[in-house]
């Protein structure tokens, strides 16, 4: 498995591709990011009924299932 590695900045428009939280962070879910820390991202909601909503989003280890053997990235 590739590493991965994400830059975003301050203000950067972004859109949830796995639901989180069934009610408010879910599949397609367009956020703005307000705040970056090194294990959390804290965005804005800009769509849905949780519009206006500050979130926090953590850090989602990848955990590859196409091998035989169990590791993380």
């Amino acid at each position: 498995m590739p590493q991965h590695h994400l830059e975003l900045k301050k203000g950067a428009v972004i859109m949830l591709l796995r639901n989180l939280n069934q009610s408010r962070l879910r599949n397609v879910t367009h956020m703005v990011v307000t705040e970056l820390q090194r294990h959390i991202i804290k965005p804005n909601i800009l769509t849905g009924c949780s519009k206006g909503d500050i979130v926090f989003i953590p850090r989602i280890p990848l955990i590859p299932t196409d091998v035989p053997f169990h590791f993380k990235q």
